[in-house]
């Protein structure tokens, strides 16, 4: 009978709202609804990308006495990750399994139930607020705050190449090294050894004929380092990869192209 009652009076709130044209409904904790959401167990520390262990609830709660309520509707509830008031896009994740395969921001309160059970993933570092919006007027969003920790070293970033560079000529710009996480997290306190090659097609399969020398096997020590004298040999159009030799865990990167041309 009280889940019956509760049912009632959100219908004929919903009734009324929608009667006065609706109310605004931001994330912002608004102050006009009835009701706002709850994260029951958010967590305030992860890593990113592992949704492993962020398990928590979404609730809708009655603002007067902070008591959950069972919904009269599919309530779509949607994250947005932040850094500060910067949107960070493509970046939280409200999953359903331990899949942690980033492929919904949103999950639904479904009609007749009190809650919805997810794992939260957020992949960038930058995020340290996360937003709650959701599909209905009666509802106010809420917000977050949460530490994002880079994870594992899964990669190496190799930027800053140039487009251009005459043969025998350390490259200007000098290439970047980076160690970072699958999702792209740039990592400081880790070390590895990199070896950098030149090759002649997009994916690095082809060596290529001449000889790229100067700082191609290099140790980061903080996990970003600047290559000042790397040079290629002769004329082409050549790709640059970096790889750790013998390490399946760390994914290489071929970028390119840069066309060398002699003096």
């Amino acid at each position: 009978m009280a889940r019956l009652a509760l049912l009632s009076v959100m219908l004929t709130l919903s009734a009324l709202i929608s009667a006065c044209g609706g109310l605004n409904n931001d994330a912002d904790l608004g102050e006009n609804q009835p009701y706002r959401l709850k994260l029951v167990d958010a967590p305030t520390s992860i890593f990113a990308g592992d949704c492993n262990g962020n398990f928590m609830s979404i609730q809708v709660v009655q603002k007067s006495n902070d008591s959950s309520i069972f919904v009269n509707e599919d309530i779509v509830v949607t994250a947005r990750g932040y850094s500060g008031e910067t949107e960070i896009e493509n970046s939280v994740f409200l999953q359903s399994s331990l899949d942690c395969n980033g492929s919904s921001s949103s999950t639904t309160i479904e009609n007749g139930e009190a809650e919805s059970l997810i794992y939260l993933q957020v992949n960038r570092v930058e995020v340290n607020r996360i937003t709650l919006s959701n599909s209905n007027s009666t509802v106010a969003g809420a917000e977050i705050t949460v530490q994002v920790l880079p994870n594992f070293v899964g990669a190496i970033a190799l930027d800053n190449l140039p487009t251009s560079a005459v043969t025998n000529t350390a490259f200007n710009p000098a290439p970047q090294l980076q160690l970072t996480d699958a999702w792209g997290n740039i990592i400081l306190d880790e070390t590895a050894n990199i070896t950098v090659d030149a090759y002649l097609d997009s994916i690095c399969i082809t060596p290529a004929s001449g000889a790229l020398t100067g700082n191609t096997d290099v140790t980061t020590s903080t996990g970003a380092l600047t290559l000042p004298n790397v040079r290629y040999s002769l004329p082409s159009i050549i790709y640059l990869k970096a790889f750790v030799s013998g390490d399946g865990t760390i994914a290489s990167e071929c970028k390119g192209p840069i066309t060398v041309t002699a003096p």
